[in-house]
């Protein structure tokens, strides 16, 4: 499979982000960490009582993921996580 690199990579934090509006993203934890973290995907707020959780899952330290979300969907990580990065991608092939 070959990847199109659609933006920047950006950190994921506990503040819910799209990725760029993006539905496929690479997401890619630096290896140099040493614990494995929880990742949440949310619904966006248009849904009736506000976001709710789709899904969740563990990324482990030098593990990349590449996952499938609705373009509004949300990723969030929690409080002080700062070794988890996200980055839209596209795929062919």
């Amino acid at each position: 499979m070959v990847y199109t690199i659609k933006s920047s990579a950006e950190a994921l934090s506990d503040t819910a982000s799209t990725i760029s509006n993006a539905n496929r993203v690479l997401i890619q934890h630096n290896a140099n960490a040493g614990i494995s973290h929880l990742i949440t995907i949310k619904s966006d707020a248009t849904f009736a009582g506000g976001p709710a959780i789709v899904g969740t899952f563990y990324i482990h330290p030098g593990q990349d993921i590449v996952i499938k979300k609705d373009k509004l969907f949300t990723l969030e990580v929690a409080n002080a996580v700062d070794d988890v990065y996200a980055t839209y991608i596209g795929v062919e092939g």
